[in-house]
């Protein structure tokens, strides 16, 4: 919902040209975000099965094997956005540009970071737990009020939206629930 909220934020003070390359350039990571989650969000229902059951063994090898797949896909699919993106874009005659690829890289780099750390709590939730509800509200208000702060007191323009939205997410999500569970579990990331 922070990075809708950018988005409004980026057409109120930036434009509409601009905040249409941000919006596409962040429609392309959506897709991506969607299909690098299809392996964990397929898995969930075993996650949470073996959670239930108290199989740590079989708990470890999907949670590893969900996330070696994303990371995989994320990075393959990166790779084709920052290289071939603007080629299709030309190709389709889209008046929209993509960002420029140093504005891309920083997207790429906190969206995977976001990904990440969205992954990390759903395996979480096949505990039954939900421990980043209040953590979620506190960077999302700390996003937007950092985003306003960028606007009206930095000269960053469209990457000042692009690094509140990181650093907030650094502070604390980025970090923690991926690091919540490689502890519980010891992962190591070995799928076999």
């Amino acid at each position: 919902m922070v990075l809708q909220f950018n988005t409004l934020i980026c057409s109120s003070f930036f434009g509409l040209g601009v905040t249409a390359s941000y919006g596409l350039t962040l429609q392309l990571f959506t897709l991506l975000i969607a299909v690098c989650g299809t392996a964990y969000q397929t898995l969930q229902p075993e996650i949470n099965q073996s959670c239930l059951h108290h199989d740590n063994e079989t708990t470890i090898k999907l949670i590893s094997f969900g996330s070696l797949f994303n990371w995989i896909i994320y990075l393959v699919g990166f790779l084709i956005i920052i290289f071939f993106g603007p080629k299709v874009i030309d190709l389709l005659n889209v008046e929209v540009e993509l960002l420029h690829t140093n504005l891309i890289l920083f997207m790429g780099l906190y969206l995977f970071l976001e990904n990440n750390h969205s992954m990390f709590a759903s395996y979480i939730t096949g505990q039954n737990k939900i421990p980043f509800v209040k953590a979620s509200l506190f960077s999302g208000f700390f996003v937007v009020l950092l985003s306003m702060f960028s606007v009206y007191f930095t000269s960053y323009g469209l990457l000042g939206l692009m690094i509140s939205q990181a650093l907030v997410q650094l502070c604390y999500n980025n970090w923690k629930w991926p690091y919540d569970i490689v502890v519980k579990y010891q992962l190591s990331f070995n799928i076999i």
